[in-house]
């Protein structure tokens, strides 16, 4: 009985020597050769279905149709329509030409004037009949959504500069803004956008002449000009070709 417990002590002493942790520098002790001294980039099958795009931009022309809201416009209809026809000569880089077309006629605000005690008659000016632009087209980003698993929807993000100018019926002022377009593209042709610009636009100023009963009637030559801080918001689509 005596021997049974002196092996069943001497072996406890056994298993808590063995079950001790080691230093922490014979932990971290590894032979040099063991030790990893290069590195090995990822193997791609298709690595061009990485770095490429599904939608390529470069050397096309891109048509394109819009309808418009010029916003600081307070006493005329502000809505336009407008083409453009733009082309890209790098995946980054592009140009636009644009053509507006005003809607006419006066804006609510501007009705309320007429039979008042000022009885102004904003007919008598002119708001923005027409107008062209031309934008340099920064395309700062390109990516794609998934909606599901089997509809993917490619978008671009451009930064856009441009400049033109603005008919009044017989004044031609100008106009320069900057801002950013959302591209959103179906498939490799069709897309839909939304722009938001801001600037500076020169305006017909309609209270710079007597708009109620001056006889006779302003010319339209004979109105100042102002400028104004603008802000322009637009929707459209567009086909890649």
């Amino acid at each position: 009985m005596v021997c049974a417990k002196k092996g069943i002590f001497l072996g406890l002493i056994l298993m808590m020597t063995f079950s001790l942790p080691v230093s922490a520098q014979e932990q971290i002790v590894l032979p040099q050769e063991e030790l990893p001294n290069e590195s090995m980039p990822p193997l791609l099958d298709a690595p061009n279905s990485v770095q490429g795009k599904a939608v390529p931009f470069t050397n096309r022309w891109q048509p394109d149709l819009s309808y418009g809201w010029l916003l600081d416009e307070a006493f005329y209809q502000n809505s336009f329509m407008s083409v453009g026809l733009g082309y890209s000569f790098s995946e980054s880089a592009g140009m636009t030409l644009r053509y507006m077309s005003f809607t006419q006629g006066l804006s609510a605000y501007a009705k309320e004037f007429e039979g008042t005690a000022a009885n102004l008659q904003f007919q008598r000016a002119s708001g923005p009949k027409t107008g062209f632009s031309l934008s340099y087209d920064y395309h700062m980003l390109y990516g794609k959504v998934s909606f599901g698993k089997n509809t993917i929807v490619h978008t671009r993000m451009t930064l856009v500069t441009e400049v033109g100018m603005i008919d009044y019926q017989a004044k031609q002022l100008p106009m320069a803004v900057i801002g950013l377009s959302s591209s959103w593209y179906f498939g490799k042709h069709w897309g839909t956008h939304l722009d938001v610009k801001g600037g500076m636009r020169q305006a017909l100023d309609p209270l710079s002449q007597d708009l109620g009963s001056a006889t006779p009637e302003p010319e339209i030559g004979d109105f100042a000009t102002t400028t104004k801080i603008t802000t322009m918001l637009s929707l459209g689509v567009h086909y890649l070709f």
